[in-house]
């Protein structure tokens, strides 16, 4: 199905589509991204039972497991944290 969003997404970006693009562009994201939480989560799934004889491997806790939120301006939202004072 996916395969298909990407396909009109690069018909609009063609026809400079913009809105179209940047909505096909959205479902194409969030299609992979709830792909991708979900292999995240079966991955600490599998070492939750694992007792302490096995060396936990890295479950990378710093990633982020949400979802995109395509209401928030995540770059002038950092500009302005991590500007100077």
């Amino acid at each position: 199905m996916w395969l298909q969003q990407l396909d009109q997404l690069l018909e609009a970006r063609e026809a400079r589509q913009e809105k179209k693009f940047l909505q096909t562009y959205k479902l194409v994201v969030d299609d992979m991204d709830r792909q991708y939480l979900s292999m995240r989560k079966a991955r600490k799934q599998l070492y939750d039972c694992d007792d302490n004889l096995y060396d936990r491997i890295d479950l990378e806790t710093w990633r982020s497991d949400e979802m995109i939120n395509w209401n928030v301006d995540e770059v002038r939202y950092l500009f302005h944290c991590c500007s100077p004072v």
